[in-house]
């Protein structure tokens, strides 16, 4: 499993990569996932089973980082190449550099290649590869139709990334939705009683909670924004952000100067459980999205979630069904819907409810590994391209 980057407290891609090969080798899969090498990290390792091959990059030193995209497609495709008796099949995450390092060994003889996309719309990886990334400053196009022509099999992981895809490949290639899946844990009163305790949120409540990185895709601003507006109307309770960038990021920061100890900020935590245990509300103002697992997660945790109104998040959230959705980029009417929420949380319980019942019942992890099994050993015991239909 070819990703540009492997770690586990970044994205949502990075998680979902680990959770289903670590499903895998629970199976009786050998599974080795391939990316860059951050300063300090080894070469290779093991994570639950699951081996793990770091390739040279150049990080951030004088701007070379722009190379390692080059350097890296490069290392994995020879590697792919040299080492194909040892593998049955490549699963490249996301339509960047190591899908094309992915296509490219299977044009040199390697072994049958999926490629899972994973975001959609303006901050999609169809998007970004057709304009050019700042890490991809030449020839990402090219990639990108190199990738949707060459791969064995493409797999978006919701109907809006799906769409995405077979538009960019101009409708000549069938694409597979396999949506993310996630586990459901049992939540109990007591167990939010004590995390709420541990994490010392029990004297404030109530607790509204977003997950996600420090990104102008997921709307922090607007959500700070829509914030202030609910703290200055006087209506009690507390939001915490969770993620990787989030406590340095501007708007954040500007914040945290006025809203003191009403916006919490632990930034980066490995322990998302215990934050979903212990909130009331969920809360995700993107201004893009694939599937968010953010998202499927606090749904699996029974958690109320209001959402901006994007096709993958209404994939997720029914209004007023499974949740509420509001405008995208609009922060008064997050603010109305987040002082509505805070004050009428009974009322919202059936809506957690029936969320985690939808989780359970079609975005279960299981499920997700059954479906990428089935086109496994379909692929591999085909000597040609599969034509897979969506089957939802």
């Amino acid at each position: 499993m070819p990703i540009a980057q492997f770690d586990l407290g970044h994205g949502g891609a990075e998680i979902q990569t680990h959770r289903l090969a670590r499903s895998l080798v629970r199976r009786g899969h050998r599974v080795e996932i391939l990316s860059t090498r951050p300063r300090g990290t080894p070469a290779a390792d093991a994570l639950e089973g699951v081996e793990v091959r770091r390739f040279f990059s150049f990080g951030n030193a004088r701007g070379l980082w722009r190379v390692t995209p080059y350097t890296f497609t490069g290392q994995v495709a020879a590697y792919l190449v040299a080492r194909r008796r040892s593998h049955d099949l490549v699963h490249a995450q996301q339509a960047f550099h190591p899908a094309w390092a992915s296509v490219l060994a299977r044009r040199l003889g390697g072994r049958p290649v999926v490629v899972t996309v994973h975001t959609a719309g303006d901050f999609g990886d169809v998007r970004q590869m057709r304009e050019g990334m700042a890490t991809l400053p030449v020839g990402s196009s090219h990639m990108l139709r190199a990738i949707l022509a060459g791969a064995d099999a493409l797999v978006g992981v919701s109907t809006a990334v799906v769409e995405d895809v077979r538009a960019a490949a101009g409708g000549s290639r069938p694409v597979l939705r396999i949506p993310n899946g996630v586990d459901v844990p049992v939540v109990t009163p007591q167990a939010r009683a004590a995390a709420r305790e541990r994490l010392g949120l029990s004297a404030h409540p109530p607790v509204a909670l977003f997950v996600g990185r420090a990104s102008p895709q997921k709307g922090v601003d607007i959500l700070v924004e829509a914030w202030g507006t609910v703290v200055a109307r006087g209506v009690p309770g507390r939001l915490v952000l969770l993620g990787e960038g989030l406590p340095e990021d501007p708007a954040v920061a500007s914040a945290r100067a006025t809203l003191g100890d009403r916006l919490v900020v632990p930034g980066r935590v490995l322990d998302v459980s215990s934050y979903l245990l212990a909130s009331d509300l969920f809360v995700l103002a993107s201004r893009g999205e694939g599937m968010s697992l953010a998202l499927m997660e606090a749904m699996a945790h029974e958690l109320p979630c209001i959402v901006s109104d994007l096709p993958a998040n209404r994939e997720l959230v029914t209004d007023g069904v499974t949740g509420i959705t509001v405008p995208v980029g609009d922060p008064r009417a997050l603010a109305a819907a987040l002082e509505s929420a805070l004050g009428g949380l009974e009322r919202l319980r059936p809506l957690g409810h029936a969320a985690r019942e939808k989780i359970r019942t079609t975005l279960s992890l299981e499920s997700a590994v059954d479906r990428y099994e089935d086109l496994y050993r379909r692929l591999v015991s085909s000597a040609a391209p599969v034509e897979i239909a969506d089957r939802g």
